[in-house]
């Protein structure tokens, strides 16, 4: 336990620290070693904000993994857009403190590997607070919105293979710590994104491409899940994100048929497996769906038959990890799997009216004729 002079020590230290970083942001702030109380001023007063300031005012910067964009800045709503980072906030968000400590090279590699980023306007942080308490704040992944992980899943389900690495907090108006002339961006380092980006994933052609037009229908159905705030979309959501960046398949493909049942399951337990290949048939004809509605229903039903061996512990289950398609053409389940979740997703986000899959049975499925799936 530290005594009275150990704590006036350390104060000390801290202070002197605190008092480094602040010529060193003003030099290279103001290119000049000549000192102007003024300018100095402008730099001093960023970080007492903090410690006096009712509210403090931040934007979050969420950098896109590995996707290739073509525009500068699409808005997606009045708080949130894609937007190109340019030299200064790349610098600024590589800066950050946590890349060595938490992060390999790998890693760190992968994090570079953003020329975009989600950003989102209108947060504010309840002061005043001390740096630690900042510090806490700014670097724990639990307390960002849930706004994020919307966004992330609304790219999957216009197929677009990413994730991301850091949440940066970028105050407005104030400083946590100054870094000479970059941003004073503080960053929360996570593992959001598919395990085999580690592994030279960077260095391929056929990484995620994503248009001007593509970011504005991510917009659209991005909107749509803001609007539903549905208990079922939150699992949806949760369980979508999580079997993109599961390492083992087996997990993915239960994640995905969760995310399914959360969105069209009903209080019968009968046939719940045959049921839920109908419906996922008769949303695909919804949404123009590349299958056919019968193939699409063979193919849910093949990754229930998957699902069954994972969970109990089938000694075929090797033999089960691809869905036959006729004779010539067979696919792995978690590609599958993943594909319909998010299929699914963006139809009854498109055709709100079909949340109730009973409406699925009585308005799609009667109407369409099921004897054409069950074929």
């Amino acid at each position: 336990m530290l005594d009275d002079g150990d704590h006036s020590e350390m104060l000390a230290a801290q202070a002197c620290v605190w008092l480094g970083h602040l010529i060193d942001s003003y030099i290279h702030t103001f290119n000049s070693f000549d000192f102007d109380e003024e300018k100095a001023t402008t730099l001093y007063v960023q970080v007492e904000a903090p410690l006096f300031a009712q509210s403090l005012e931040v934007g979050l910067i969420i950098p896109i993994l590995l996707v290739e964009c073509d525009f500068d800045t699409v808005h997606l709503s009045d708080r949130a857009a894609i937007a190109k980072l340019t030299e200064k906030q790349q610098l600024s968000r590589m800066a950050s403190d946590t890349w060595d400590y938490d992060a390999s090279v790998p890693q760190r590699i992968v994090a570079g590997a953003a020329t975009h980023a989600l950003v989102l306007a209108g947060y504010q942080i309840k002061g005043p607070a001390t740096y630690r308490d900042l510090l806490n704040v700014l670097t724990s992944p639990q307390a960002f919105p849930v706004v994020i992980d919307e966004f992330f899943c609304s790219l999957r389900m216009a197929s677009v293979d990413t994730g991301y690495s850091q949440i940066i907090t970028a105050p407005i108006g104030w400083a946590a710590k100054l870094r000479g002339n970059l941003h004073s961006w503080m960053s929360a380092f996570v593992r959001r994104y598919p395990a085999r980006f580690d592994n030279w994933h960077w260095t391929r052609s056929d990484i995620s491409r994503l248009s001007q037009q593509g970011a504005a229908d991510v917009g659209k159905m991005f909107q749509a899940l803001r609007r539903a705030n549905r208990k079922e979309d939150g699992i949806a959501i949760a369980r979508i994100n999580r079997a993109a960046i599961r390492e083992e398949e087996e997990d993915a493909v239960i994640d995905a048929t969760i995310a399914l049942e959360a969105l069209l399951s009903d209080s019968s337990t009968q046939e719940m497996t045959h049921k839920l290949a109908l419906r996922v048939a008769a949303l695909s004809r919804l949404v123009g769906f590349v299958k056919e509605p019968a193939e699409v229903f063979r193919e849910v039903k093949s990754i229930y038959s998957y699902r069954s061996t994972i969970v109990h512990g089938s000694a075929k289950k090797k033999n089960g990890r691809e869905i036959a398609l006729g004779t010539a053409i067979k696919l792995e389940p978690v590609v599958a799997a993943e594909e319909y979740a998010r299929m699914v997703l963006k139809a009854l986000l498109l055709h709100p009216e079909f949340r109730d899959p009973r409406r699925i049975d009585t308005e799609l499925l009667l109407a369409a004729k099921t004897d054409t799936f069950e074929s």
